[in-house]
């Protein structure tokens, strides 16, 4: 689809149109919002690192939320099986922001983390 809509992107004014239909279907708001940005979010978003998770050295924190539609909660059990000393926190009912979506708990989950005190 999103080769079709560049192509499409080609005829003119008629085939921007449908280019931008096509994208507002299909493209997630980063992508859309992303501007002059956008070339370099998409080698990001496409880069695969997995193969370096298993040498993550440090204790990690996988915050997901079960409700993300830009990244399935299934990368993040993936990352918590590859990485050596992970935990996954999974906020139910929350989307790709659990973090924006539910601050407090988010903050008492880093603090319990990092071992400081929950207030």
């Amino acid at each position: 689809a999103s080769r079709f809509g560049r192509t499409a992107g080609a005829l003119g004014p008629p085939g921007r149109m449908l280019k931008r239909a096509i994208y507002s279907l299909i493209a997630s708001s980063d992508y859309l919002q992303a501007g002059p940005m956008r070339p370099i979010l998409v080698r990001v978003v496409n880069e695969d690192l997995a193969d370096l998770l298993p040498d993550i050295g440090a204790p990690t924190l996988i915050v997901w939320g079960s409700l993300d539609d830009a990244v399935p909660l299934s990368h993040a059990h993936a990352m918590e099986e590859s990485i050596p000393d992970a935990g996954l926190v999974v906020f139910e009912g929350a989307g790709h922001f659990p973090y924006l979506e539910q601050p407090d708990r988010f903050c008492r989950i880093v603090r319990h983390f990092l071992g400081r005190p929950i207030t």
